[in-house]
């Protein structure tokens, strides 16, 4: 089991009443038969499955990967997910929270999208 918490399902347990884009569910909990898992402390890649065949079936897909990455740019362009003017009254309104004293500090970030150029991949 795999899960996904974003920073946002906090808004879902305090008050903060707090405008938000919905990108991506708050949540988000998946199962996977088979999966690479990267050992870092080791510097181990482990094949993980729910039995053998899935653990080789996982191995096999570092035989599709590019043993070297492509050169050039990994994408076309990356744009901000909205305008400059809508970023910044998001910043305004939480520093007049933080003056005001609803919140003690805040995490923003800004959405980014893009496309992966021609003859890139996810392995890239």
């Amino acid at each position: 089991m795999i899960a996904l918490c974003a920073y946002e399902l906090a808004a879902r347990l305090e008050p903060l009443d707090l405008e938000r884009a919905v990108v991506w569910p708050d949540l988000v909990a998946a199962r996977y038969d088979e999966l690479l898992a990267f050992d870092h402390l080791n510097k181990r890649l482990l094949a993980i499955g729910r039995d053998r065949a899935g653990a080789e079936r996982a191995a096999d897909w570092l035989d599709a990967a590019p043993v070297a990455a492509a050169a050039g740019p990994l994408a076309d362009r990356i744009e901000p997910g909205g305008p400059p003017q809508a970023y910044e009254a998001v910043v305004e309104a939480v520093r007049e929270r933080i003056v005001a004293g609803d919140i003690f500090q805040a995490n923003l970030a800004q959405a980014w999208g893009g496309r992966l150029a021609p003859g890139r991949t996810p392995f890239d």
